[in-house]
């Protein structure tokens, strides 16, 4: 059995900086082993794996097969979550006893525990700093103080009710947070920050990293001198979902007003959670924002005025498209029925355009009119009086087909989402498609990107399009935002216009938009 590590083969580090961190990350690696023997010793707990198969010319579901086989709980597929397939390695999660974890043994097979750093989602942190420069800045915030938890494969949720959850793990997490000892449990569970570490040649002022530095400064400021106690002890609402195959926790600080103090505290949050045995992965939410900033309806050609579509007849007639947005002007005229009640939850195909409407925070765009935009640009269609249909100039590609409708915006047209369940329901068993032209900035895959992927995956007729982001002028690097990230779903940019419809500057439609390449 070999350990997983990352070598340091960019040719900005020298061999002694490789081996340098190569050490720090083996002492990492042998210290969570040691923590999690002991912890399955004293109370039984199983913990997260990475078990990676590198067998040469059989198929992934031949590795899983192989990894499952190499332990004892390992039957179960539905307890070990893909995290890489290709054609020379498989790897996953598993959430199983260490000592189990040790005794797995072959060449082809590569084990590493899940250390609280691994389990921090990539751009989180990042998060955290750009909100204190936003803060040091004097500007206004939107940041979201929301933290989302998953829970490790086969770990199931035993509380039958919110209620009993929140107070389940508000008592599990209190007594680590509000400790004033220190090294706390927190500490000890994050090498980096714990004694072992500190009593190591490896914490000596010319040694330490710069991490270890952050966190324990984190640990001591916000911790140690029981500065958050209130806000651990008062101020934490706990959530579950069972989604799928994604077990989920939110956790909701309610604050009003952001600070540096703020920030701190849901810094050693985060941490905190990092380092339960369940968890897996770790994330601060953010809101998702509108994404459809300057779109444009897809010519079907390339060519103007020629839609070889529409002349065969191909315009989304009997089709229902699901649209997630900040709401829909259901008296403009490209969506008005004059025919029929004012859509609602209830589905009703008999409508002309809108067959379904979720009010999920109001049930108007009158504030802001990025949903009507969108919702005209998949299948709008004029009828001036409500009932005859014309051609008009803002047709939309699929004129012909019927939307179904989920509003998630305020009114000052920030997205606010649903229980993913209800969300992914909308239009259901009509629509097929679900159109999102909204997102997070986060160039990363996050829990929210896993499960629309995972819902694909078992939905295969289904189809999720999201908006590949607004933040991509300047030929900047790794700007498409969450969850366009996903692996299953379709990410959508933009191209400039053409025709008389072109702005200044534009090169035609031949061409990507700066703000969502």
């Amino acid at each position: 059995m070999a350990h997983l590590y990352r070598s340091c083969t960019d040719p900005r580090y020298t061999e002694t900086a490789a081996n340098k961190s190569n050490v720090y990350w083996d002492a990492a690696v042998d210290y969570e082993w040691s923590k999690n023997l002991a912890g399955e010793n004293a109370t039984g707990d199983k913990y997260p794996f990475i078990l990676c198969n590198t067998a040469a010319d059989v198929s992934g579901y031949q590795r899983r097969m192989m990894l499952a086989e190499s332990y004892p709980s390992g039957g179960d597929l539905d307890n070990a979550k893909v995290i890489i397939n290709s054609e020379d390695i498989t790897c996953e999660i598993v959430h199983i006893l260490p000592s189990e974890a040790a005794g797995i043994e072959g060449v082809d097979f590569a084990v590493q525990p899940q250390m609280a750093s691994m389990k921090v989602i990539e751009g989180t942190l990042a998060s955290f700093e750009e909100e204190l420069d936003r803060i040091n800045d004097g500007n206004n915030t939107d940041y979201v103080k929301i933290i989302n938890v998953v829970l490790c494969p086969g770990v199931h949720i035993e509380a039958d009710t919110n209620a009993a959850f929140n107070q389940e793990w508000k008592s599990n997490l209190t007594n680590r947070l509000v400790s004033n000892m220190y090294p706390s449990e927190i500490a000890e569970g994050y090498y980096f920050t714990s004694q072992a570490y500190y009593e190591s040649e490896l914490a000596s002022s010319q040694n330490q990293t710069n991490r270890s530095l952050f966190w324990k400064d984190i640990l001591d400021t916000f911790q140690k001198d029981e500065t958050c106690n209130d806000v651990f002890l008062n101020r934490l609402i706990y959530s579950f979902s069972n989604f799928r195959t994604v077990p989920w926790v939110e956790v909701r600080y309610n604050a009003t007003g952001v600070t540096k103090h703020d920030v701190g505290c849901i810094l050693t949050l985060t941490l905190a959670i990092s380092t339960l045995s369940t968890v897996c992965a770790v994330e601060i939410s953010k809101s998702p924002q509108t994404l459809n900033v300057d779109a444009q309806w897809v010519m079907q050609t390339g060519k103007e005025s020629s839609t070889p579509f529409f002349d065969v007849g191909l315009d989304g007639e009997g089709q229902v498209i699901a649209v997630s947005d900040t709401g829909i002007d259901t008296d403009n005229c490209y969506f008005w029925d004059n025919q029929h009640d004012k859509p609602n939850e209830k589905i009703n195909l008999d409508n002309r355009k809108i067959v379904q409407y979720i009010p999920f925070e109001n049930d108007s765009d009158i504030y802001h009119g990025h949903g009507t935009h969108v919702a005209g640009i998949i299948a709008g269609k004029r009828a001036s009086d409500g009932e005859a249909e014309s051609n008009g100039a803002a047709d939309g590609a699929a004129p012909g087909a019927k939307l179904a409708f989920a509003d998630l915006g305020d009114k000052l047209g920030w997205i606010y989402l649903p229980p993913y369940e209800e969300l992914l329901a909308t239009g259901h068993p009509y629509a097929q498609i679900h159109s999102m032209s909204w997102g997070v900035d986060i160039n990363s895959y996050t829990t929210e990107t896993k499960i629309f992927d995972d819902f694909m995956y078992e939905n295969d007729e289904f189809l999720i399009v999201v908006a590949a982001g607004n933040i991509g002028e300047g030929n900047a690097y790794n700007t498409v935002g969450e969850p366009a990230t996903g692996k299953n779903i379709i990410a959508v940019g933009s191209h400039h216009n053409g025709g008389n419809s072109s702005p200044k500057n534009s090169k035609g439609i031949g061409y990507a938009s700066g703000f969502s390449r």
